[in-house]
């Protein structure tokens, strides 16, 4: 993202995820059509923020409206659409109206905070990773249970999430406690309680995650 507010991603592209209107690039990577250089995320919107998944990414503009692009395998454009097979190739407004401080691209799932300090989460939820008490998949944002308020999410990899709770300084996760198989949707829910972890656990299990928008 430049200090003018463009986005630029550049790595693999099969899906659409570097959002520069293909799935193509000029070079090949593992098989896979890829970009490496810079390629300018098209459609002419202002970034505060990226994050980029595996297969799409996602981006808050500067007025706090969340947009994605690429894959929405699992919903993970939270686009409202249930069409698993589309990819889309340029950022689409993820709906609901929400304004959002800060977004997290997992691998088939996406959570934000808004500026009031609420979760939402969307896409997949074999694991419970959405937050909001149940493992159905949802194709646009729902509110994360428990009437916390947030200041950072990280939708790390495909089955948790992790929160940081303004009000008491810890950071709260929450996955299903017996992994399914994807796409599993007909057990009960078994949503795990939160783990709270102290500033010093913290420090010993999180690194700093760049800002920028890179596919591999």
């Amino acid at each position: 993202m430049t200090t003018a507010g463009a986005a630029y991603c550049w790595g693999g592209n099969g899906t659409g995820q570097l959002g520069n209107g293909t799935t193509t690039g000029p070079q090949m990577c593992l098989g896979a059509p890829c970009t490496m250089s810079p390629a300018a995320v098209v459609g002419g919107l202002k970034f505060a923020t990226v994050s980029a998944g595996v297969y799409h990414t996602c981006a808050i503009t500067t007025a706090g409206a969340a947009y994605c692009w690429g894959a929405n395998d699992g919903y993970l454009l939270g686009d409202g659409t249930t069409d698993t097979t589309s990819k889309h190739t340029s950022p689409i407004a993820v709906v609901g109206g929400l304004k959002f401080a800060a977004v997290s691209a997992g691998s088939f799932h996406t959570c934000g905070v808004t500026t009031a300090g609420a979760a939402y989460c969307w896409g997949d939820n074999d694991n419970g990773q959405l937050g909001d008490g149940t493992t159905t998949p949802r194709a646009g944002p729902v509110a994360v249970l428990g009437g916390l308020t947030f200041v950072a999410v990280g939708a790390r990899g495909r089955s948790h999430v992790w929160h940081h709770d303004r009000r008491r300084g810890v950071l709260l996760g929450f996955q299903r406690q017996r992994p399914a198989r994807r796409r599993d949707h007909d057990g009960p829910a078994e949503p795990c309680p939160g783990r709270a972890l102290n500033r010093a656990q913290q420090a010993g299990r999180h690194a700093a995650r760049p800002r920028l928008a890179q596919h591999g």
